[in-house]
């Protein structure tokens, strides 16, 4: 039986699409792609959600990495948090999960930058039993270990959750620990398969 839903949170609780934001900063469409391919895809920004990296760390080996950039990778630093907006469809649901008396947890590769950011500007983590951050384990998803340190920290069973995430690496590395897993693709199909795990009728 399911008692315990976790969420990654970005494109899940959260909106992340930096093209979509920066395009309206540089104007430029090859040029934006290209920047927020450098800054956002690689080792070097995993690093920095891993924990290995402080932000001024980042800063420092992304404008050694690619020295025609720096103003434009100093520009995506100084603004990407405003990247992070709660997805109203996903808050409701969270809401609805809990009312009806289902534990909700995060787990999610995240900077420590945004988990403040995020602490100060919105509510859903007051709604949550419980978290596995990739900055503060030191450990980035699809990694078995943080699957583990979530379970093992709050006494889940694993058979007893589903996760929610975007990327279907992250949703096969719970299946195989015997967790329940939905790749989310858009809201309304993960209602549907939700509704189709809990045999709840959620509507929201």
């Amino acid at each position: 039986m399911i008692q315990n839903v976790i969420f990654d949170l970005g494109n899940v609780v959260l909106d992340f699409h930096p093209y979509a934001y920066f395009i309206k900063v540089f104007h430029e469409e090859d040029r934006t792609r290209d920047i927020c391919r450098k800054v956002f895809e690689g080792e070097l920004w995993n690093a920095y959600d891993q924990g290995l990296y402080t932000k001024q760390e980042l800063r420092e080996q992304l404008c050694k990495r690619y020295p025609d950039d720096v103003k434009e990778i100093e520009t995506v630093l100084n603004e990407w948090l405003h990247i992070l907006v709660v997805r109203p469809d996903t808050e409701r649901l969270m809401k609805l999960l809990k009312q009806k008396g289902y534990d909700l947890y995060i787990m999610s590769n995240l900077s420590e930058e945004s988990y403040r950011y995020l602490k100060e500007q919105e509510a859903f983590f007051t709604w949550t039993k419980g978290a596995a951050l990739s900055f503060a384990e030191k450990i980035n998803k699809p990694d078995p270990r943080l699957y583990q340190i979530l379970t093992e920290r709050y006494h889940l069973d694993n058979a007893s959750c589903v996760f929610l995430d975007d990327r279907i690496e992250n949703i096969e590395t719970a299946v195989r620990l015997g967790m329940h897993g939905i790749v989310y693709r858009n809201h309304q199909q993960v209602l549907h398969e939700l509704r189709t795990l809990l045999g709840e009728e959620l509507e929201c």
